[in-house]
């Protein structure tokens, strides 16, 4: 009954526009196309004749496919972001607007979130579930009160203090404070609560580009265009050992575990994986395109990143230095960031094509794993007849 349910949400939310026009694309445009190895599928085609016939070729879902497409923003999306119970998904983007999203329908949960201070480069929701943030281009900072969403009306505090570009907004995990990292080549704390600044942190040369805390929150990381990762206490706001140098990128992020830190490396196409205890590298991710964003899962396995326009999932058990991955395409341009959801069954990611994707990970699906043997470019596979003719799948050739 679970795997049933499971298969018909992400039915309906994928042939969503199809079947509000007209009931009978139910059946006339939904079903064709939906996953034949879903239960929705094998339950109800063989009731309807007459349907027409859709071939898939190669391998459909690669641990993960598209599910849902959300279209509303008029410009660039720069950022997206779950809520806790990952109901909803607030998103930040060039037409000046923050959307809050409802997960399981796609539809808007609230109208648009307008400030007036220029591009939302970057969204959070905080994890009391009161609060979605917003970094602006302007270097104003938004905190928009969520919980009374049901009633259309969300008020909101502007936080004054950075003179440029927000390009990231955090919460904490107690959701007491707000990180936030600017062009102005600082880090800001904040209360949540009242607004208020509570410390500036500097020591950057050049812009911040992201900034996030500790799984503990007792810890500050950041990562700037001066090629520089830095460390700080979160209460305090004291450096915590010597910068990195020469590696620092644009997008960090806290492995869930607490034992490692990613971050894309300085030339953006790839993404280093630097143990905390030891302060050292172990392991270095190489990509094909400009990475913008990288996310960790929540159990810590797999890391997430905006690759070019594709979405990249890295398997990372069980060895850092032989990972595994998978590409996940259906955006139009690059992909500007990506986040899994809390329950690690759903990616989301948003683009300068304008439309934020929902992939489903695999979760409880056959799906087909990579085979990290390779390096570099994969031009021709071969398959030795003994392993067909012990296959329950025989083929003829």
């Amino acid at each position: 009954m679970l795997q049933f349910l499971h298969d018909a949400n992400l039915f309906v939310a994928s042939s969503r526009e199809a079947i509000e026009r007209s009931a009978p694309h139910i059946y006339l445009s939904a079903l064709p196309f939906a996953d034949k190895n879903s239960l929705v599928y094998q339950d109800f085609a063989p009731y309807c004749t007459d349907l027409i016939t859709v071939d898939t070729f190669g391998v459909g879902h690669h641990g993960g496919s598209a599910i849902m497409t959300l279209t509303n923003h008029g410009g660039i999306v720069f950022s997206v972001a779950y809520s806790p119970d990952g109901l909803l998904l607030a998103s930040g983007s060039a037409d000046g607007t923050v959307r809050v999203w409802d997960t399981l329908t796609g539809e808007e949960a609230v109208s648009p979130l307008y400030s007036g201070d220029g591009c939302v480069l970057s969204v959070d929701v905080a994890r009391n579930n009161k609060w979605v943030a917003s970094g602006t281009e302007a270097g104003v900072i938004c905190i928009w009160n969520i919980t009374s969403i049901t009633s259309g009306r969300v008020s909101h505090r502007r936080l004054i203090g950075h003179s440029n570009y927000v390009w990231s907004a955090v919460f904490s995990p107690d959701s007491c404070h707000l990180a936030s990292a600017s062009r102005d080549q600082t880090v800001c704390l904040w209360n949540s609560e009242t607004g208020e600044q509570l410390r500036v942190l500097n020591g950057h040369g050049d812009s911040v580009s992201s900034v996030v805390f500790s799984p503990a929150g007792d810890i500050l990381a950041s990562i700037s265009s001066d090629g520089t990762v830095r460390l700080w206490q979160s209460t305090t706001g004291q450096p915590i050992r010597e910068p990195l140098k020469r590696n620092g990128g644009h997008s960090i992020d806290f492995a869930p575990h607490g034992e490692i830190i990613a971050f894309v490396g300085a030339s953006r196409f790839s993404v280093m994986l630097w143990q905390i205890q030891t302060g050292k590298i172990v392991a270095e991710l190489q990509g094909e395109s400009c990475i913008n964003s990288i996310r960790f899962s929540p159990d810590s396995r797999s890391l997430v990143a905006a690759h070019g326009q594709d979405v990249r999932v890295w398997t990372l058990q069980p060895n850092l230095t032989d990972a595994s991955w998978v590409d996940l395409r259906g955006h139009s341009d690059n992909v500007r960031s990506v986040t899994f959801s809390p329950d690690g069954r759903y990616i989301a990611s948003a683009s300068d094509d304008g439309t934020i994707r929902i992939w489903v990970t695999g979760s409880g699906q056959s799906g087909v794993q990579p085979l990290p043997a390779h390096g570099q470019r994969v031009t021709s596979v071969a398959v030795s007849r003994a392993a067909l003719l012990h296959s329950d799948h025989h083929l003829p050739f």
